[in-house]
């Protein structure tokens, strides 16, 4: 594959996967004898998890650093799994301000997508009593039916962009026949009931 198409397939600019290549990020990517990058599939595999790891946040200098160590193999992985949890604490701190910023404009509305697919249980339960502390109207789309459970007065539950069901929440999620019919079951606490 050429870079004009690879560009294209991960919504990447031609210069920014020089620029990966300079970095060290992925490649040397072979060329041809006309001297034009020849991508194969084990260059397409590390172009999307770079792209991956740059859009969780991760800064090029670490990202250097985990893949020199996941280039040496697996004597590596200790180290390679310390540098992805210094980056989640870090990631972690990140999301935290961010949220701080904006409660601290006081919006009327806040919308949240996937808000606990990162966080450990204790940090969940901390946003969820946040959520739950907040004024105003909330918009919080989540496969996460145990937080939709316990922070939201009405769901709105949509398959195959249809509106399935538009109504109190209470009322749907403990409806097992429904969420079944559109590919989801009961949250955890009402399973163990």
């Amino acid at each position: 594959m050429q870079i004009s198409e690879v560009a294209e397939k991960f919504d990447l600019t031609t210069d920014t996967l020089r620029y990966y290549e300079r970095e060290g990020l992925i490649g040397p990517i072979a060329k041809g004898n006309n001297g034009i990058r020849n991508y194969t599939e084990e260059d397409l595999q590390r172009i999307q998890f770079v792209k991956c790891m740059r859009s969780a946040g991760l800064e090029i200098s670490f990202l250097k650093r985990y893949i020199k160590l996941f280039d040496a193999g697996d004597k590596t992985i200790k180290e390679r799994r310390e540098i992805l949890v210094e980056q989640r604490k870090i990631l972690k701190e990140k999301i935290n301000a961010i949220i701080a910023t904006v409660l601290s404009m006081k919006p009327d509305i806040l919308i949240f997508d996937e808000p606990t697919i990162a966080l450990d249980p204790k940090n969940r339960r901390r946003f969820i009593n946040v959520l739950n502390s907040l004024k105003g109207t909330k918009i919080v789309t989540s496969h996460d039916l145990d937080l939709i459970y316990d922070t939201c007065d009405r769901t709105v539950l949509i398959a195959d962009g249809k509106i399935i069901f538009d109504g109190d929440t209470k009322i749907v999620l403990q409806n097992k026949d429904v969420l079944e019919n559109n590919g989801l079951e009961l949250p955890l606490s009402l399973q163990r009931r």
